[in-house]
């Protein structure tokens, strides 16, 4: 987004947490790329590895700067790929094969999506890669994971939030309960695949000194959603109770519309709460009714308490709503659009957005990173990588390739 207003960082150089770490990313799954992007944002050397000619498949997606495509403006691209080197190389050939097994010496991890079916066909199976390089951390993030009747389907991002059981649980907080299933919004399943992916990552890492080898991380985007909604196996293990969209809940309130947006409330419905609740609506009448007197009567009466909650919140905007709660310690938060939180005070504290330039897409804003380190913080340290712009200096400088042999593998197509 240009021109979106946000702060100075610290553009003095830090050193990265993991800074002397080097991972090679080939996917092209926006869980992958999550993954590797997760590692390079902390300071690792990460290499995405690209196919020649077209490249990753997310440089056809947009947004575009002034909707016009182009495969080194793609917001996709641009922001699950900022601070990683890139190359192309058709690793489908044996040259390019030979010339990735070769990156792999160099390289403290290899992050995949591709099927063990998949990688075996190429020759690159774990037995393989873990001869070849014995101390290499081997992610593969896909679908099913490796292991499983269902290990080699195909499915997207939609398949994968719902046979995790997702689509069962939405949506929440809502009074329309006999809804289509739905997912949640954008690539939040994709990406939390990446963050499983990048931690997993990290743990085999750190345990290979002691180890003294590598091992495989075997990521399955499916069981990510299943352990995230946790909490309901326990409930059907414990007690044989199915959790749906409607009976998730065990609170009143949900997502209430107001003049300008929605408020979502969450109460357990206790009575201190629903006291605070109460004075933050100037204690309207309709609350004295004897049916919400006690916290049994307003759960079984939850639809009716909703009701009136609605005709309160539909009056005001949402932050008139919000600063009302915060002030009687009500647990109310606003519904943010992209602009509510590019112009927020507190995204602004945090400095959550920076600004960094592009050769291919000039200065856009993009969110930094969900942590704060003091000694090791976040920072730009590199652009998304035009197509093959760093051909040279990983296949010459780390391969040691002359300049002739890289523009013979050019016109073959290898890289």
């Amino acid at each position: 987004m240009k021109n979106a207003p946000t702060q100075e960082h610290d553009k003095t150089p830090h050193r990265g947490a993991l800074e002397g770490m080097t991972i090679l990313e080939w996917c092209t799954t926006l869980a992958g790329a999550f993954c590797g992007k997760l590692l390079a944002d902390m300071g690792a050397e990460v290499v995405k590895v690209e196919r020649p000619g077209a490249g990753d498949p997310s440089r056809a997606r947009g947004p575009f700067p002034g909707d016009t495509p182009n495969p080194e403006a793609s917001g996709a691209f641009l922001y699950f790929n900022t601070n990683k080197k890139g190359v192309t190389l058709d690793v489908e050939r044996p040259t390019g094969r030979a010339l990735f097994l070769d990156l792999l010496r160099k390289a403290d991890a290899l992050v995949v999506d591709r099927t063990r079916k998949q990688m075996k066909f190429l020759g690159l199976d774990y037995p393989r890669l873990e001869a070849h390089s014995p101390l290499l951390v081997f992610t593969t993030v896909t679908p099913y994971g490796w292991t499983g009747p269902n290990a080699e389907a195909k499915a997207y991002p939609l398949n994968i939030a719902h046979a995790g059981g997702e689509g069962f649980l939405l949506p929440g907080g809502m009074v329309n309960w006999g809804r289509p299933p739905v997912k949640v919004g954008y690539n939040v399943n994709e990406c939390d695949a990446g963050m499983a992916a990048a931690t997993a990552t990290l743990a085999a890492l750190f345990v290979r000194d002691s180890l003294g080898a590598g091992q495989h991380v075997d990521i399955s985007a499916q069981d990510v959603v299943l352990w995230l909604y946790r909490l309901n196996m326990a409930t059907y293990t414990d007690q044989g109770f199915v959790t749906t969209r409607n009976n998730v809940s065990a609170s009143i309130g949900g997502c209430l519309p107001c003049k300008d947006g929605y408020v979502q409330l969450f109460m357990a419905g206790g009575d201190k709460e629903w006291q605070a609740l109460v004075e933050t609506m100037g204690s309207p009448e309709w609350t004295q009714d004897e049916r919400f007197r006690t916290e049994e009567g307003r759960m079984s009466h939850r639809d009716e308490v909703y009701t009136c909650l609605v005709q309160w919140t539909i009056e005001r905007t949402k932050r008139e709503v919000f600063h009302q709660a915060q002030a009687h310690h009500t647990p109310i938060g606003m519904f943010s659009t992209t602009g509510d939180l590019l112009a927020s005070e507190q995204m602004k504290a945090r400095q959550f957005f920076a600004v960094a330039d592009h050769p291919g897409a000039g200065p856009l804003t993009y969110a930094t990173a969900p942590y704060r380190m003091s000694a090791t913080p976040w920072q730009a340290r590199r652009a998304a990588p035009l197509l093959g712009q760093h051909n040279h200096d990983v296949f010459c400088a780390w391969l040691g390739l002359s300049d002739q042999e890289l523009v013979r593998l050019a016109q073959q197509g290898v890289v």
